[in-house]
């Protein structure tokens, strides 16, 4: 074992000096092996015996340089893991281009003051071949101590064993490198498929792969799932062919020998229908690329989407589209009527003006209604209490009750402008003309002697003025009447009773209801 002081005080390293190298990219190169501060190993402990034994010397060291410190992978007689580099013999024989050789450290200068060397039995032989990289960088040796001078140096059989055991050294420390690499590369390349299939996962894709000179699809699980195609990872192109729905087989088969024909850029992207194990149908969108490698097959490598969702509301769009074209005309149609028939019926410009007004703001009312529900269904008691808001106080005049069930768009518009047209008569004639009289609208659903449901509504009014007779039919009176029979169904009613005016409606559910939502 080292006897004596094993720190140099306030002394530098000798790498503190000019050196050949780069200090920083050596100790990178070093630490790329990952062998500073691992446990002893028999590899290295065999070398340091082994170098020992070659020179009958009692101290054979493996040791690397580092930062500031001299490190020993292996040792025999040496008693410590580590020295500081002040102190160190080996950080001297890194400057060497070969093998570094000291016969007697007290006469060299270099180490005649070293404390490992005027301690009391202390170091007087040295003898260290480099440990160098493939990149020419020295990071330490494998060197051999003996108390005693050696001035007649060493044979030639001593310095090519030194020799050989620093290359056997740096083969292990590569071998050590390449293998850290690649565990490296697999880990990751281990969490490059995991986030692969996190990403693959969250957009709810398959992952495939055919091989056209095999003539078979391979897939992950959701592709299969997708394909239908639940056994196994493979499955024959054929096999797969016939999945695909009888009305897109064609097309999807050009498809892909046009890629394997080479005709285009390699890539394909078709939307084709399968039928998943013979039931029901799904959409499917799949995209790929012919990949090339040298000295392999060509792979047709690519994803798989459902997209059902999307075809599905793709073609509800467009019903929604002819259907808004359709409103609009058919809305355009009960404007023209509006003005028309408001021109028609009143006395002057001015009152024809303020019907028209009025008329086209319920019209704009029952279609906002409308809207909230991409114009497919407006609930009955929004559209009614509309209506009372507009033409009547909160002064508990006006009652309606009736069950609530949501109104098709072309139901919803003709009643709103009915039950409009209505309160219009009634605070201008009827029972809001005056302080006391009231209105009940009720509707109630029933059965009708077709086994289907009725509709009935009902509007009366009580305590209003004596009721007279109009001597002509008014717009309002057309609307409620006949006119509702194209756009409810039915015919609505009106009797002139002298007590109050009753209007009665009476249809199926189904022409005017889209959607019965009880409370």
């Amino acid at each position: 074992m080292l006897s004596g002081p094993v720190t140099g005080g306030q002394a530098t390293s000798v790498l503190d000096g000019p050196r050949p190298w780069d200090e920083t990219a050596r100790l990178r190169a070093l630490d790329s092996y990952g062998i500073l501060d691992t446990p002893r190993e028999a590899g290295f402990d065999d070398v340091a015996a082994l170098a020992a034994a070659a020179f009958g010397a009692p101290m054979g060291v493996v040791n690397l340089i580092a930062d500031g410190r001299q490190w020993f992978k292996a040792e025999i007689g040496i008693g410590a893991r580590e020295l500081p580099l002040d102190v160190s013999i080996c950080a001297h024989a890194l400057l060497q281009s070969e093998l570094m050789v000291v016969t007697d450290t007290t006469i060299d200068q270099r180490f005649a003051c070293n404390p490992l060397v005027t301690a009391d039995e202390g170091l007087r032989f040295y003898a260290g071949a480099l440990l160098i990289t493939p990149e020419g960088l020295p990071i330490g040796t494998v060197c051999v101590l003996d108390r005693v001078a050696r001035p007649h140096g060493i044979t030639d059989l001593q310095r090519m064993t030194l020799s050989v055991l620093a290359r056997q050294v740096m083969t292990q420390l590569e071998l050590r490198r390449v293998l850290a690499q690649r565990h490296l590369q697999q880990k990751e390349l281990r969490e490059s498929e995991t986030r692969g299939r996190l990403a693959l996962d969250a957009a709810e894709l398959g992952a495939w792969e055919a091989v056209p000179g095999t003539g078979q699809v391979y897939g992950d699980a959701r592709a299969r799932q997708l394909m239908g195609h639940d056994i196994g990872t493979s499955m024959s192109f054929d096999d797969y062919l016939a999945h695909v729905d009888p009305r897109d087989r064609a097309q999807f088969a050009a498809a892909i020998e046009a890629i394997i024909a080479d005709a285009g850029d390699g890539r394909l992207d078709v939307e084709y229908r399968v039928r998943p194990n013979g039931k029901g149908v799904r959409w499917l969108s799949s995209k790929a690329q012919l990949i090339k490698l040298p000295g392999e097959r060509r792979r047709l490598i690519g994803t798989v989407r459902d997209i059902s969702d999307e075809k599905a509301a793709d073609e509800h769009r467009k019903l929604l589209n002819n259907e808004l074209q359709h409103r609009v005309k058919n809305t355009l149609g009960v404007v023209q009527g509006i003005v028309s028939q408001s021109l028609r019926t009143s006395a002057t410009p001015a009152e024809a003006s303020a019907a028209i007004a009025t008329r086209l703001q319920t019209l704009a009312r029952a279609h906002d209604l409308l809207t909230q529900t991409s114009w497919t269904a407006a609930p009955l008691k929004a559209v009614i209490q509309g209506a009372v808001t507009v033409h009547a106080a909160d002064d508990g005049r006006v009652q309606t009750c009736g069950p609530d069930l949501n109104l098709n768009a072309r139901a919803a518009l003709a009643l709103s402008m009915a039950i409009h047209e209505l309160f219009t008569n009634a605070v201008k004639y009827g029972a809001l003309s005056n302080e006391t009289g009231t209105i009940v609208l009720s509707w109630t659903i029933g059965a009708d002697l077709d086994g289907g449901q009725s509709f009935d509504i009902l509007w009366h009014e009580q305590g209003g003025p004596p009721v007279v007779t109009p001597a002509k039919k008014g717009f309002g009176s057309r609307l409620t009447g006949s006119s509702l029979a194209g756009d409810l169904g039915g015919g609505g009613t009106v009797e002139y009773a002298p007590a109050g005016v009753r209007w009665k409606l009476s249809t199926t559910l189904a022409a005017i209801s889209e959607q019965i939502s009880s409370r």
